[in-house]
């Protein structure tokens, strides 16, 4: 595969095979992060519905980049329990053990407008989060959904 740039923006065709498949359904990262994007909750409000009404049919692209696992420790404090409930230390597990034999590791999705809270939400790849942590990978590959720019 090639190497993919940090801060570099890319269409979702230009990292199909960055996409991880997921459950018996086989949906991908991309169909299930963009689900709902961005994130719209009234608690936040009327930042995300501005961000939802400027975004329109532009096209939803991935900003890739490389977190310090250091800046996922408040969500690693809250979310690793949730994420390990009922059989999900088995996805952890498989995710782990993927990595260790040396396969790619697909990035975790995070929403751009969100990457700076704290705890960061993280919108896919929590159980490949929990994995990346538990093995000291310094560095998490993250893709940030946005649109893109307007033309």
């Amino acid at each position: 595969m090639p190497d993919l740039e940090p801060r570099h923006t890319y269409t979702r065709e230009e990292v199909e095979e960055y996409i991880a498949l997921q459950g018996e359904q086989q949906e991908d990262d991309y169909t299930v992060a963009v689900d709902g994007f961005p994130h719209r909750d009234h608690k936040r409000g009327p930042r995300d519905r501005k961000l939802w009404e400027l975004g329109g049919g532009r096209a939803i692209v991935m900003e890739y980049h490389l977190y310090e696992t250091k800046r996922f420790a408040s969500w690693l404090l809250t979310g690793r329990k949730s994420v390990l409930q009922g059989f999900g230390f088995r996805r952890v597990d498989a995710v782990s053990e993927k990595l260790t034999s040396g396969e790619p590791a697909f990035p975790v999705w995070i929403e751009k407008h969100l990457a700076d809270r704290d705890p960061i939400q993280v919108s896919e790849g929590n159980h490949r989060l929990v994995a990346f942590a538990d093995l000291g990978i310094p560095y998490i590959p993250v893709f940030l959904l946005k649109y893109a720019e307007p033309k």
